[in-house]
């Protein structure tokens, strides 16, 4: 198969190059090929310095100004589309997620034949997430999972796999994120699917995405509705 890791950015300067090594040593100690490309959405620190250093070891595209997560979402999708990738996976430049595990969520999409992997978070296990938070992600994830009639767990990880049907079928309208709209485009074009419990989650940086756990709410109960 052919597949690629995408990693969206923006002032990452402290965190990209752990990033992007993590991703080269597992693509050279590891039996899955994978191409890796990094979407620098208008960064104004160093990032695009520490980028350009790698040179032909990955793909990059840049913007000279932030367009947001939603808009840089659609451009990778785009781009495994035209260049016909049979698996896509979304990898945090914040290294939140662990990339061990990114093996895993491309196996379990093609041996059993899924269209959206997520790599779901154990909420109880992560002592820098408050109890609200957890309780907020919990309730969060039972409700969107009970109107898409799916046991899933954590319907906000960005943490996944995407299948070459799911690239030609997904596409997203709002501004703030890509993780709920496109669970409930999925269900809408009958793909499959699932989520594959990962291994840690790291504490990272304050979200960019919103100021406060209100915001995020409010937000994401819009999408939730609109979609």
């Amino acid at each position: 198969m052919k597949n690629l890791v995408a990693v969206p950015c923006f002032n990452e300067e402290q965190n990209i190059n752990q990033c992007i090594d993590s991703l080269l040593k597992l693509k050279s100690s590891n039996d899955i090929t994978f191409d890796i490309l990094v979407v620098n959405d208008g960064s104004i620190d160093g990032t695009s310095k520490k980028l350009s250093d790698y040179g032909n070891k990955l793909l990059t595209i840049s913007s000279k100004q932030n367009h947001g997560l939603s808009e840089v979402f659609n451009s990778i999708l785009f781009y495994a589309k035209e260049n016909s990738y049979d698996g896509l996976l979304i990898f945090d430049s914040d290294n939140q997620y662990p990339h061990e595990d990114i093996p895993e969520l491309f196996k379990k999409l093609s041996d059993e034949n899924q269209d959206i992997v997520i790599g779901a978070r154990d909420f109880s296990s992560l002592d820098h997430f408050s109890k609200s938070k957890k309780f907020f992600q919990k309730i969060g994830s039972f409700i969107v999972g009970l109107s898409l009639r799916l046991n899933l767990t954590d319907v906000t990880s960005g943490f996944r796999a995407y299948s070459n049907r799911a690239l030609g079928l997904l596409f997203v309208s709002n501004t703030f994120t890509y993780t709920l709209e496109t669970l409930y485009q999925a269900k809408q074009n009958k793909l499959k699917i699932s989520h594959y419990n990962i291994s840690y989650t790291n504490q990272t940086r304050d979200s960019r995405l919103f100021d406060s756990n209100f915001e995020y709410i409010t937000k994401s109960i819009r999408i939730i509705f609109k979609s």
